[in-house]
């Protein structure tokens, strides 16, 4: 079965103010689940880089199905991938606790991209073999974008990309960018993300100032936009 199981606890750099995994420690978890189980099918970072090539995640979307997980008690994750579409890769994952309730539900969209000409590449030589899950929380396809619209600007926030804020393909770390939106809040108006969709639409880099727009969009939900000399780097809507 292509399934990967591990367990996690969640520690003080994961967690807000209030030893609840903040939104970017739930994705943090998520992005090593996928992680590791595509290192044990054989095509890790080292080994797709010999390929010429990278994974790169372009949305991912999660649910709290009960609550939040919370500061040092064990979680169970667990994480299985879809048949392979025609370019893209979909991925659930889950969190639950020692009782096996489920806390944390999701859904992510991952291509593979050539080092070289950063574009999209079928590497057709990676051939994730094996049973497919059956019991799944998400009929597919997965989204790869959201195509936010615009709306009337609430606030604006800036952030300058620091080394601490890049992963290994030396651009912005997924998880940082919800940490840019919560640190455009107050502690007085902070809530924890209960929903999250999240897209990622061209790199930001060491040095580059991200502008990130906050708006509420014709659904009546919060969206926020972020922008690297006016190009869009990402996309969020999220639910408190």
């Amino acid at each position: 079965m292509l399934e990967y199981k591990m367990k996690v606890i969640p520690h003080t750099t994961q967690c807000d103010f209030n030893n609840e995994l903040r939104a970017s420690g739930i994705v943090d978890i998520l992005q090593d689940a996928a992680r590791l189980h595509i290192q044990k099918l054989g095509y890790d970072d080292s080994e797709m880089a010999k390929l010429g090539y990278c994974w790169v995640l372009t949305y991912e979307t999660y649910e709290v199905v009960s609550r939040m997980p919370k500061l040092g008690e064990v979680l169970h994750v667990n994480t299985w991938p879809h048949e392979k579409r025609k370019l893209e890769y979909d991925r659930e994952i889950e969190i639950r606790d020692e009782n096996d309730n489920l806390l944390v539900k999701s859904y992510t969209n991952w291509v593979i991209i050539d080092r070289e000409k950063r574009t999209l590449a079928r590497a057709n030589e990676v051939v994730i073999d094996g049973e497919f899950k059956g019991n799944i929380n998400y009929e597919g396809p997965c989204k790869r974008k959201i195509n936010l619209g615009t709306g009337d600007i609430i606030d604006t926030h800036y952030h300058k990309v620091e080394l601490t804020d890049l992963d290994a393909n030396i651009h912005v770390n997924n998880a940082k960018y919800l940490d840019f939106i919560m640190n455009s809040m107050t502690l007085d108006d902070y809530k924890p993300f209960k929903s999250l969709e999240l897209s990622f639409v061209h790199e930001a880099r060491l040095g580059d100032e991200i502008k990130i727009d906050h708006f509420i969009n014709e659904n009546n939900k919060n969206c926020y936009k972020g922008y690297v000399n006016d190009h869009v780097c990402f996309e969020a809507i999220i639910e408190f």
